[in-house]
């Protein structure tokens, strides 16, 4: 969970589920190669920025207004379930 706060990702990281709540929540990139994988359910509300892939294999819940970025021409996006 990840609730009123900032995340700064200077690397890989793997988790089993993503809650993000409160105000403005953010997973940012300041610096290193970074990749987001959540393996379970997610609610996005907030920005995410990575230097390289975002994978979501799990169900996506739009929380709020949210941005996905990412750096690189290798960092996808991916949603392997559904995104309501």
């Amino acid at each position: 969970t990840l609730s009123s706060a900032t995340l700064d990702l200077q690397n890989a990281l793997t988790i089993g589920s993503l809650l993000m709540t409160g105000t403005n929540p953010a997973i940012t990139n300041t610096a290193g190669t970074s990749s987001l994988t959540v393996n379970g359910t997610s609610t996005l509300k907030g920005n995410i920025t990575t230097n390289g892939a975002q994978t979501y294999t799990g169900a996506v819940t739009l929380g709020g207004a949210s941005v996905l970025t990412t750096g690189s021409s290798a960092g996808n996006i991916l949603f392997s379930s559904t995104v309501a």
